[in-house]
């Protein structure tokens, strides 16, 4: 589960400049901000997380594997991470770009019981399984070109009305599909390598 601490503002989310967009559609400030905010939030549902800085904290439960792969990435900083809300975890290193906490010896631990360090029948339900809790940063400061570039794209393909087989969304006041072969689906299938796929 995760929960979002400090939660980026609508001007950091957008992950291209209204200046680029205003001079390379020749477009307003407004119309710009207005396909800026709806490409953004069309690739941010495409690849599963917000992409501008956060802070957030997640739960993850912890099972036989030594890689907790954490929601949100690149990753900037570990702010806290602790065991069962209470034990502070320091054995593990961390994959800022993939976003992930690697054990540093053996594997995350296993349920308790079946380390033999509780009797089942005595092991609090909500501690059978460890329940990591990790506070971390998040998200690009600075965001990569390719994903400045498809914003760029999005926003042509909204202003210009490219991509007319509409049949899913509505965000603001265009609509786009993802249905194969359309204009907005061949922008976003160049971002596979940002999606989180579960």
């Amino acid at each position: 589960m995760l929960t979002v601490i400090t939660a980026a503002t609508a001007e950091e989310k957008r992950i291209v400049k209204a200046e680029r967009v205003e001079v390379e559609l020749s477009i307003g400030r407004c119309e710009a901000i207005k396909a800026i905010d709806a490409a953004t939030a069309i690739i941010e549902r495409y690849i599963g997380y917000t992409l501008a800085p956060e802070t957030v904290q997640e739960r993850i439960a912890g099972r036989n594997t030594n890689v907790l792969r954490l929601e949100r990435h690149p990753i900037t900083e570990i702010v806290e991470f602790s065991e069962n809300d209470y034990v502070e975890n320091t054995d593990y290193y961390v994959d800022y770009g993939k976003g992930w906490l690697i054990k540093a010896s053996g594997v995350w631990a296993e349920e308790m019981h079946l380390l033999q360090l509780v009797e089942p029948e005595l092991m609090p339900k909500a501690y059978a399984t460890p329940n990591y809790t990790v506070t971390y940063k998040s998200g690009y400061s600075v965001m990569p070109a390719d994903l400045q570039d498809a914003a760029l794209n999005l926003c042509r393909t909204l202003v210009s009305g490219v991509d007319r087989q509409y049949q899913s969304q509505t965000i603001g006041d265009w609509s786009y599909s993802l249905g194969a072969g359309g204009v907005v689906s061949g922008i976003l299938e160049q971002l596979n390598h940002y999606r989180v796929i579960a």
